[in-house]
């Protein structure tokens, strides 16, 4: 998280989010307190309900979404596709990945910090780092930030001409 609390501040002045929610957590004894991330903190925070055995049944019970919306109140299963082909191709669906790095935090019991890379419909890219809390009292809270501009790839790219 150094890295991303470093590159966080100096474009901004700011506390990493990623950082703020981390500790936070820490601050409130790893979640045994009064924990409410959502209420307490100046930043995005998500919640998710990891109740159930299914993790494609694990629910949002607090989403914000720049790629597909607010997903409040909606299913693992019900998510967006990443891409046409991963339409036909299920084990590659956005749901299944979220859910089981949702479902491997809920196992292991410890903070999940990483860095992502991914294409969305073949057309855009966007990188980003997440955090994702243990669960307490069945949900897991995370944030994100995006760390690399969006990045919208046209399917036809012209040849330069020459001038």
């Amino acid at each position: 998280m150094v890295i991303d609390e470093a590159t966080h501040e100096s474009e901004t002045g700011l506390s990493s989010p990623l950082k703020t929610l981390f500790d936070y957590w820490r601050e409130k004894n790893w979640g045994h307190g009064d924990f409410n991330p959502i209420v307490d903190l100046d930043i995005r925070v998500q919640c998710v309900d990891v109740s159930s055995e299914d993790p494609l049944q694990y629910r949002y019970l607090h989403h914000f979404g720049e790629t597909f919306g607010n997903l409040t109140g909606k299913r693992m299963m019900d998510l967006p596709s990443l891409s046409p082909n991963a339409q036909q191709e299920s084990h590659f669906r956005l749901a299944d990945l979220i859910s089981w790095e949702y479902a491997e935090v809920k196992k292991i019991r410890v903070p999940m910090y990483y860095r992502l890379e991914h294409e969305i419909s073949g057309s855009l890219r966007r990188q980003y780092t997440k955090i994702v809390l243990p669960p307490i009292r069945n949900k897991l809270f995370l944030t994100t930030r995006l760390t690399a501009p969006l990045e919208i790839q046209s399917p036809y790219q012209p040849s330069p001409r020459a001038i």
